[in-house]
């Protein structure tokens, strides 16, 4: 055993986390301290490495659908009919489980195309057979609810489609992707396991399948209508790639795969862009730091063992590394710790600042209510004045119509005088009657009145007469 140099015991004081490791540390010890930090290698990618940005990946929305996907979509103008474009999204609505009015857009796009919307799921991984209707919690793929080639328990959450297809396949491994970014991987997955659309563009046939899986690798197959097919060896493994969930250039609207280069831009992905094979490499990373892991670790024991190898100078370059390779993680968690508790202080500011806002909010809402009160209770009175107002016009209109229909104290006279004249005129109709039925007319001719002088005369004669002595 050998005893630390002050610059030794400073990394290791940083790699052991305490006082202790000042006095003279056994080499056993302190090689398996490294041995063990070597070990928990991070395998996610790092930026300026492997990872690269989406803007200097892809030179547009065309390049990035058609070369992330391995050829799996199509970038199309974005029209209807038989040159129409799908679309990874759509909203839909109505209870749960139940079509409504709004038609899956994909269905009409597959119309237009003069095909079916099939009535089977056509892709074969975590799919239904069949299409059919889920219930109130299918919500992350929430469009296709009325007719869904997914089960939820395979969409449940963006997490459990992100790594649903194993380490190598999730979309941020890179590193976390913005919240903008990350919706158009969901949606993506969401189309290929749910909309029975996307089953019309399978890469290969069933039959092609099943031949080719049965066959050796990149061997050539007759199918039933005689022609021949030379089946395609799988780039990430034995046997060929011929298989039942792969899609070959379905149509993409241009829109859409535009704004998911927009979303993206600033986020980092897997430099080759392909999403398949930068599983691939993925995986390649992954076993070399495993290697290199493993190599560490053998290493470290060795030094750790052999009291001579310790002191030469592969054994202190090995901890040299290792305890610089501590240095730099120790400084950068303490500026992540320091980023984090800047964030909690701004985060802490502007809840305080919520709050304060809130208590503003609060006393201008007090102060609207009293308002609204006040202005209410104006409004009352002024609805009690017009209504007033309204009473007196409606009292002063009737004593109009009143006064219109009483009679004027001459129009009174005038009927009096009139009924007066009525009744004179009625009474001397009535003597004159009674004067012509007893023989003594009020009015008589002229002959009349001559012979009744005569008459006069001869009685007045008569008279006379009979008085004479």
């Amino acid at each position: 055993m050998r005893k630390c140099s002050s610059f030794m015991c400073v990394l290791v004081v940083l790699l052991a986390g305490g006082a202790e490791a000042q006095r003279p540390t056994p080499a056993t010890t302190l090689f398996g301290i490294l041995g063990l930090g070597v070990v928990s290698v991070d395998a996610q990618w790092q930026p300026g490495s492997e990872c690269v940005k989406f803007s200097d990946i892809y030179a547009d929305g065309q390049d990035l659908i058609e070369r992330m996907w391995g050829g799996a979509f199509k970038y199309t103008p974005d029209q209807d009919g038989a040159a129409g474009g799908y679309t990874m999204w759509w909203f839909e609505g109505g209870t749960p489980g139940q079509a409504d009015a709004h038609d899956n857009p994909n269905d009409l796009i597959t119309q237009g195309r003069g095909l079916t919307v099939p009535d089977v799921c056509h892709l074969d991984y975590f799919h239904k057979d069949v299409p059919s209707p889920e219930g109130d919690d299918f919500t992350e793929c929430h469009p296709w609810h009325a007719s869904s080639c997914c089960h939820d328990s395979t969409v449940v959450t963006p997490h459990a489609l992100k790594i649903a297809y194993g380490a190598g396949y999730e979309w941020d491994r890179c590193g976390p992707l913005s919240q903008a970014c990350e919706r158009f991987f969901v949606e993506e997955a969401c189309l290929y396991e749910c909309d029975v659309n996307a089953g019309l563009w399978r890469k290969f046939s069933d039959e092609q399948h099943s031949l080719c899986e049965a066959a050796a690798q990149g061997a050539t197959v007759t199918l039933a209508s005689g022609a021949e097919y030379t089946c395609s060896p799988d780039p990430w493994g034995a046997g060929n790639a011929e298989n039942k969930w792969q899609l070959e250039d379905m149509p993409i609207r241009a829109s859409y795969a535009d704004s998911w280069f927009r979303a993206c831009a600033n986020d980092l992905f897997c430099g080759s862009g392909d999403y398949f094979e930068c599983a691939g490499e993925y995986h390649t990373y992954l076993a070399e730091q495993e290697a290199a892991a493993a190599a560490a670790v053998a290493l470290s024991e060795t030094c750790a063992t052999n009291a001579t190898l310790a002191a030469t100078d592969e054994c202190i370059a090995y901890l040299a590394k290792v305890a610089a390779d501590a240095v730099l993680a120790a400084t950068e968690a303490q500026a992540a710790a320091d980023e984090a508790h800047a964030q909690a202080a701004a985060a802490q500011a502007a809840s305080d600042a919520a709050v304060a806002a809130a208590g503003t909010a609060e006393e201008e809402r007090d102060s609207a209510t009293q308002d609204a009160a006040a202005a209410e209770a104006a409004a009352a009175a002024a609805q009690a004045e017009a209504d007033a107002a309204l009473a007196v016009a409606a009292a002063e209109r009737q004593r109009a119509n009143d006064k219109e229909d009483e009679i004027p104290g001459w129009g009174v006279a005038v009927i009096i005088a009139a009924g007066v004249l009525v009744v004179i005129f009625a009474v001397v109709v009535c003597v004159m009657y009674s004067a012509e039925k007893q023989g003594k007319p009020v009015f008589m001719t002229l002959d009349g009145a001559k012979a009744g002088d005569a008459n006069v005369k001869t009685v007045a004669s008569t008279t006379s007469a009979t008085a004479a002595p």
